[in-house]
């Protein structure tokens, strides 16, 4: 039939075949001719009719409204070959959860701390790293290269030194983000079958000492590789308790690169904290730290009719009908 089974993840699936056959003279046509909506999404028939975009239904009107402009979900037929491709445009809508650090066990720095992420279980685990003396990876790269910077436990100097809000890196100022010191973060949530995978992190920053300006050079990892390799920096931080968020690695702020990703979640995150001038007596401490997932959703179903033409010039018809699910909770059923 042609049904097709899609995650609420942003990339293009297909081609599927609609097995049509326009007989000697082979498919002249193929157009929609039939589709339907499903809630929070309004389709419009475009290209001719070989396309279909869905737009986000803000009101939930089932109508596309003048302001609705922003499309979600696009089929497009492609007559020659009898087969169609769906393209997921949006990240499915994202849940932030706060880490709390105050469950994590007092008593000095650890190898590894992983503090849980809201109430279900959730946790994500950081990794101190030391970067010196050897080049760090750029995209592309395999994530192998971050292993010159992790000592493990051959010594604590890249032991994580936590306290009730955030932590730092024990090398320099136990408590605080020195030059040159990172982590390593990976989301862990034992509901998930297969790979651990989140979309974000945020925290706040707050300067110590004399310290005006923090740079934080971070890398995305999905599938062993490094997928985006950069950097932001941030001026005029506050003294005293005054905090600043760093909101760079949240795919919903505004010109993060996150959001230009193929894929909007991934497997680890690495970055580091450099400074300029007299790097000696300057830190940060890192602090509110919060993950952001993919939300669970509602599936949705769409279902299509399509007129087929042959390739005469007076020419036969016929219809084909099908469906596509987008598996908006993981489940992997959408049909019953």
């Amino acid at each position: 039939m042609g049904d097709f089974t899609v995650p609420f993840t942003k990339g293009t699936y297909g081609p599927v075949s609609l097995s049509v056959d326009g007989g000697s003279d082979g498919v002249g046509g193929l157009v929609i001719t039939t589709f339907t909506n499903d809630t929070g999404y309004v389709g419009a028939l475009e290209s001719g009719g070989t396309q279909v975009t869905y737009y986000i239904d803000a009101d939930l009107d089932g109508i596309r409204d003048a302001g609705e402009t922003s499309p979600a979900f696009r089929l497009t037929l492609d007559a020659p070959t009898g087969s169609y491709s769906f393209e997921v445009l949006v990240a499915a809508p994202f849940i932030r959860e706060s880490l709390n650090f105050e469950t994590i066990r007092a008593g000095g720095p650890q190898e590894t701390i992983s503090p849980p992420a809201g109430t279900g279980g959730a946790t994500v685990t950081f990794d101190g790293l030391l970067f010196t003396g050897v080049a760090v990876p750029d995209e592309g790269d395999p994530e192998s290269g971050f292993d010159a910077f992790n000592p493990g436990l051959t010594t604590d100097r890249d032991d994580a030194n936590p306290d009730s809000l955030g932590f730092g890196i024990k090398d320099g100022q136990a408590s605080q983000f020195n030059h040159d010191e990172g982590t390593k973060a990976t989301y862990n949530d034992p509901a998930t079958v297969g790979a651990d995978e989140f979309a974000g992190l945020t925290f706040d920053i707050q300067a110590v000492g004399n310290t005006r300006s923090v740079t934080i050079e971070y890398w995305i990892v999905d599938d062993g590789l490094v997928v985006l390799h950069d950097s932001a920096t941030v001026n005029n931080l506050p003294s005293g308790n005054n905090l600043v968020g760093f909101d760079v690695l949240d795919p919903t702020f505004a010109g993060s690169p996150l959001a230009t990703l193929a894929d909007s979640t991934f497997d680890a995150i690495y970055f580091r904290t450099l400074y300029d001038g007299n790097v000696s007596n300057k830190g940060v401490r890192l602090l509110n730290f919060e993950v952001i997932t993919p939300g669970e959703n509602e599936d949705l179903q769409f279902d299509f009719t399509a007129r087929v033409d042959d390739g005469d010039s007076v020419p036969d018809s016929a219809t084909t009908s099908f469906s596509v699910g987008v598996d908006g909770n993981g489940g992997g059923v959408i049909f019953t």
